[in-house]
């Protein structure tokens, strides 16, 4: 019994450093978006568009991910 017991609390821990690198790393992708600088001919195609979209996909990653931190026996990452 004490062995399963410390196989998932090693588990647990694996999952939440997980979901703590996934939070990071979807950080640094919003970050990198919100300092990109978008030159005029890039402005002409719409890129600033695509840009805000993808920092709008990244802000509700951030939100739904730091959401499972607490339950992570209850949450899904895809």
């Amino acid at each position: 019994m004490e062995k399963a017991f410390i196989e998932e609390k090693e588990r647990l821990k694996n999952v939440i450093n997980f979901i703590n690198n996934k939070i990071e790393e979807t950080i640094d992708k919003f970050e990198h978006q919100q300092n990109f600088k978008i030159g005029f001919s890039e402005g002409k195609k719409g890129t600033q568009f695509i840009r805000q979209s993808l920092m709008s996909l990244y802000a509700i990653e951030i939100k739904s991910i730091k959401s499972i931190v607490d339950n992570p026996y209850f949450g899904k990452i895809d």
